[in-house]
């Protein structure tokens, strides 16, 4: 019974009849539940289903019923394939390892790509390629998108390498190469990839629906042309979005991922990226919302979808907004988390750091406890590793410039790479210790940044300047003979050195003077010389007094200042002839004018403004009248 029920199934399985398949599967098991070939077509059968759990303990049993199995390739990859889409990649990793088979080392490079070792996948998707592996053009084009992948990571400018030699160019081709490019700060170029590979995605939908056709919608169907359209342009409208941010477009980099999280894609990365992207944008303007979209991304069936720099950075932004609303304790529980789970990222200590020194600003409660733990967590971040992203170097020297560590934020920044060639550096550091005394270290720095800088010049005078300045002659002057041949006897630095050597050793200076150019202007005759000097007349015209051979032996004169005369007393009222206390109170303000009611009070101002126009003008006729009288000549006697 069973022998027939099997040549049954083979057929049904040549047919391609699932139904029929499964049924006979089913009445095979029964009758004989041990038999191979049954439990092998039901495993298949699952695979096909997606029901990669049942398939994979189908696969179990099967090797226990027939141990030869277990050494059989197409057995072992359909079990590491189970495993791949179930993302137990470890476990797919041990099933796949002893096959050399073209679709094992295939599956092979997908995990590596999961677990995120990019090198190694890059290099099976390379071999692939030299063996000429494919099946097809369309393989082929799968194995080229799927290397431009991995090397956008590792290294941007092969993954754009590998898209250029391909014959036909697919919309993942170009995604990724819009990818590389954006890595290499292409930005233009990136805009203009990014823009065809959507077309080529319109195209085979047959639809034109924009990013603002989306964000005009309120609902998008699960299901449908839209919501299909939607899913494959999602990816490339975040990486147009992180373009406009990378360029301070802010506000267009918003308008694009308001319609990706309002639509809420399929894809839980889609979903994270645009968290992560929103809550860099927007983490100023509404915290709950931002806190709400993150948060949503990091439930347990999201979290296990992400790969670990997604996983790590929803974190960092969570915790950054925490940072920013006060939450420090809580702030500092996911920093510490961060640092035990990726020890070898800098964005949990610098985070734990963060809060820490702003915890040290709000509380004036035990600072001397917290100061010495941010001294203790900038000792463990500069010893931690010794090679630091350039941006945690800044930060770490920015809280020592806080601190007033002036040294130690040079000593930081003095170990970022290639910190020597920015000017600013070199000239902001030399200047700090010419002004603490270490001259030599200025000297040092200074000519280790002539040789790579292409301001030698600049760096040139303004430290030779700056030691000649604070008496360091002889420093100023190694400084200065340290210059390129090509700047040596350059008119400006070589008169610094004379000025250097002058006041150090006047034999060397006698000699480097005679290096130095002459006069660009003529030498004039004396006496036009002597007619370009302004007259004394015209110079005292403008109010200057120039001092001469008389002036200088005689003693100076001063003009006597007036000597103020002393108010007049105050008025005497009264029968006891006491003075009146109100007397220095202005007038506005007296009590007694307080009570009075508006109209008395502008009619005594009215009287009082009368009485000094009266005083004004018996003063100024006094006067006139003094004027005339010295004017007048004196009479005969």
């Amino acid at each position: 019974m069973s022998d027939k029920l099997v040549k049954q199934l083979e057929k049904a399985v040549e047919s391609q009849d699932e139904a029929k398949t499964a049924n006979l599967i089913e009445r095979i098991l029964v009758a004989e539940a041990h038999n191979a070939f049954a439990l092998h077509c039901k495993a298949v059968l699952c695979i096909h289903q997606s029901k990669f759990d049942i398939a994979l303990s189908v696969l179990g049993q099967l090797s226990q019923t027939d141990e030869a199995y277990n050494e059989d390739e197409e057995f072992l990859f359909q079990r590491g394939y189970c495993f791949y889409r179930l993302q137990k990649f470890t476990e797919a990793k041990e099933v796949l390892a002893t096959l050399t088979t073209i679709p094992a080392q295939h599956l092979l490079a997908q995990i590596a790509y999961n677990l995120e070792d990019f090198q190694t996948a890059a290099e099976i998707y390379e071999q692939l390629l030299e063996k000429d592996a494919a099946r097809d053009e369309q393989e082929r084009q799968e194995i080229i998108t799927n290397l431009s992948a991995a090397f956008v990571t590792i290294d941007a400018k092969k993954a754009a390498d590998a898209v250029r030699k391909a014959d036909e160019k697919t919309s993942d081709m170009l995604f990724n190469a819009a990818t590389a490019e954006l890595e290499n700060r292409q930005y233009d170029q990136a805009m203009v990839t990014l823009e065809k590979a959507e077309q080529l995605v319109a195209r085979q939908h047959k639809s034109n629906n924009s990013i603002e056709y989306y964000a005009k919608l309120e609902t998008l169907p699960l299901k449908g042309p839209e919501r299909a359209l939607f899913e494959e342009l999602s990816p490339m409208w975040l990486q147009r979005a992180y373009l406009h941010y990378s360029k301070g477009e802010e506000d267009l980099s918003a308008s694009i991922l308001a319609p990706i999280l309002r639509h809420n894609s399929n894809s839980a990365a889609v979903n994270a990226v645009a968290s992560i992207n929103w809550a860099a944008i927007k983490r100023h303007n509404d915290f709950f919302d931002t806190y709400r979209k993150l948060k949503h991304v990091q439930t347990p069936v999201m979290m296990r979808k992400l790969a670990t720099k997604q996983k790590l950075l929803v974190r960092y932004n969570t915790a950054m907004l925490l940072l920013n609303i006060g939450k420090l304790s809580h702030c500092k529980q996911i920093a510490e988390s961060l640092l035990e789970e990726h020890p070898d990222s800098d964005l949990g200590s610098l985070l734990l750091l963060a809060a820490t020194v702003r915890a040290d600003k709000s509380s004036s409660s035990k600072k001397q406890m917290k100061t010495s733990r941010v001294d203790d967590l900038l000792a463990s971040m500069s010893i931690k590793a010794n090679v630091k992203s350039s941006q945690t170097r800044f930060t770490i020297a920015q809280i020592r410039m806080e601190q007033g560590n002036i040294a130690g934020c040079l000593e930081e920044l003095s170990q970022i790479e290639g910190i020597e060639q920015r000017i600013g550096f070199v000239l902001t550091a030399t200047e700090w210790l010419i002004r603490h005394g270490d001259y030599d270290g200025a000297v040092s720095l200074a000519t280790k940044s002539i040789s790579k800088s292409k301001f030698e010049k600049v760096i040139l005078t303004h430290v030779g300047r700056s030691l000649i300045r604070v008496g360091a002659n002889v420093q100023a002057s190694e400084l200065l003979n340290a210059a390129p041949a090509k700047l040596r006897d350059e008119g400006e630095l070589l008169a610094l050195r004379v000025i250097a050597l002058a006041r150090s050793d006047i034999a060397a200076a006698i000699q480097a003077s005679k290096a130095l150019p002459p006069s660009a202007s003529p030498t004039l005759p004396d006496d036009v010389l002597m007619a370009s000097v302004p007259t004394r007349a015209a110079v005292e015209a403008v109010g200057f007094k120039r001092t001469g051979i008389q002036d200088e032996t005689e003693a100076v004169r001063e003009k006597k200042s007036r000597i103020r005369v002393m108010r007049r007393p105050a008025k005497i009222i009264g029968k006891d002839n006491r003075p009146d206390p109100e007397r220095w109170l202005p007038l506005a303000i007296r009590p007694t004018m307080k009570d009075m009611p508006e109209r008395r009070k502008k009619e005594l101002k009215r009287i009082r403004g009368s009485e000094q126009a009266d005083k004004r003008k018996a003063a100024d006729k006094r006067k006139a009248a003094a004027a005339a009288a010295a004017a007048a000549p004196p009479a005969d006697e």
